[in-house]
């Protein structure tokens, strides 16, 4: 395992939002698993973008690029980037759990994920009812302990080695 240089997922909000702590993390929510558990489930991906799609439609605008996660490389997570009025924005899903959240666009071959709060895409992404979507506060908030108690053990590994400030950088993480 080696840790990426200039990973950077922002851990901090708005002071005046209150921040989210509660969110417990389902077993397998990080992408790791021993060889020894059952499969983690996945996304369906080509409903996700359909889905990214239609709302791209829905909002007057285009989808620039959809990338996959490749198994056992980096991410544990999809993005699709959405060419917008109000802009662009990165639509991340989680490579396991239908939890969507939203994201400054990358720079070209970046490892920046800047989460951004996009309430017109959350609604849309809501009306699908399959996605839960998580926004800012939740994800810049403090990994607690108790959060974790659902996590594998070699989850638990990989979070030690890590060491995430937030819950933002376990629900989607670079590591490898």
């Amino acid at each position: 395992m080696s840790k990426r240089p200039g990973l950077n997922v922002n851990c901090e909000s708005d002071r005046s939002a209150t921040l989210v702590t509660s969110m417990e993390l389902p077993r397998g929510i990080t992408g790791f698993r021993h060889v020894d558990d059952p499969p983690l489930p996945d996304c369906d991906l080509a409903a996700f973008r359909g889905h990214c799609h239609a709302v791209a439609r829905a909002l007057n605008g285009r989808v620039i690029r959809i990338e996959t996660p490749v198994r056992g490389v980096e991410s544990n997570f999809a993005r699709a980037v959405l060419e917008l009025p109000s802009g662009r924005v990165a639509v991340l899903l989680n490579s396991h759990f239908p939890v969507v959240t939203f994201a400054e666009p990358p720079a070209e071959g970046g490892a920046t994920v800047r989460f951004i709060d996009e309430p017109g895409l959350a609604e849309v992404f809501r009306s699908f009812g399959v996605y839960e979507v998580v926004g800012v506060s939740e994800l810049a908030a403090p990994l607690m302990p108790a959060q974790c108690q659902r996590l594998a053990p070699t989850e638990q590994e990989q979070i030690d080695y890590w060491r995430p400030q937030c819950v933002g950088e376990v629900v989607f993480n670079f590591w490898d």
